[in-house]
């Protein structure tokens, strides 16, 4: 924050150089930005393979009261959602593990919660006496 001069004084010249090393700062940050979201694409990353979170439902079970899925440490969640459910995400191949867990809402019918990988299911659990399920993978490598 640039100090006023007290009344009735004339306002300091800006000090040489100060300027010119925030404009170079400043061309070098816009720059680097420039240069990386160039060799991405521009756009947010994408991961090296797709994730399908799912979830279905027999025997009656048609909505699952919370929903929570997670690739790494970002995790989301969701509640009240009707069966059958599919979400997709991307997981780079050192991710630190992938996780998606249900409560059914219903009491009657059976819930089934799978992790795919690049089309292939690499876990599945059936839910058990109390309506949930829940499925971990330790990274993908």
């Amino acid at each position: 924050m640039t100090e006023q001069p007290p009344y009735g004084q004339p306002a300091r010249p800006p000090q040489p150089g100060r300027t010119n090393r925030l404009a170079v700062a400043s061309l070098v940050l816009g720059l680097t930005g420039f240069v990386t979201g160039g060799c991405t694409g521009g756009g947010p990353a994408h991961g090296d393979h797709e994730v399908t979170f799912e979830v279905t439902g027999s025997g009656g079970a048609k909505t699952v009261s919370y929903l929570m899925y997670s690739v790494g440490f970002g995790e989301t969640q969701e509640f009240r959602v009707p069966l059958p459910v599919s979400r997709t995400d991307s997981a780079e191949e050192d991710v630190h593990g992938l996780a998606l867990s249900v409560q059914s809402d219903d009491a009657h019918g059976t819930v089934t919660c799978r992790i795919k990988v690049d089309g292939k299911t690499v876990g599945e659990e059936k839910a058990n006496s109390f309506g949930s399920c829940q499925v971990e993978i330790d990274g993908l490598g």
